[in-house]
């Protein structure tokens, strides 16, 4: 027979309302010392040093925006090339475009393809400027 009116102590027969035997639903304090765990596990670099700090550009969404952002540099290419020919005060702005996301790229695991377009893409923008200057 239960004496509480949450069931939160054990019945006759040791288990409390949920069937559970010795464990009690949770009370008190959840910030007290010694409740708390660690909400990033522990890394462990190289040389065996435990490292707390996340590694955020390499794991999670922010790895792939980086990978997304080398991709999306690759096809802002072909148009800042169009634009320098048909609007080059246009293939400015758009070089500009791909310059920025070559630089994201740069994060992500195609370091070498990404400086090689930001690279073309600085070119495209000094050449759309002096294009659009009539130099």
């Amino acid at each position: 027979m239960t004496t509480d009116p949450q069931n939160l102590v054990p019945n006759a027969d040791g288990t409390n309302k949920h069937g559970q035997g010795d464990e009690l639903p949770r009370a008190g304090d959840p910030f007290a010392p010694g409740s708390m765990t660690d909400v990033v596990p522990a890394a462990i670099d190289e040389t065996g040093k435990v490292s707390s700090a996340p590694e955020v550009l390499t794991d999670g969404a922010m790895k792939y925006t980086a990978k997304g952002s080398a991709a999306a540099s690759l096809m802002v290419l072909l148009f800042a090339v169009a634009a320098m020919y048909w609007f080059p005060t246009g293939g400015v702005l758009v070089a500009a475009l791909g310059s920025g996301l070559a630089v994201g790229g740069l994060f992500s695991d195609y370091r070498l393809p990404a400086t090689c377009l930001l690279l073309v893409h600085l070119g495209l923008f000094f050449a759309c400027y002096a294009a659009s200057m009539g130099l």
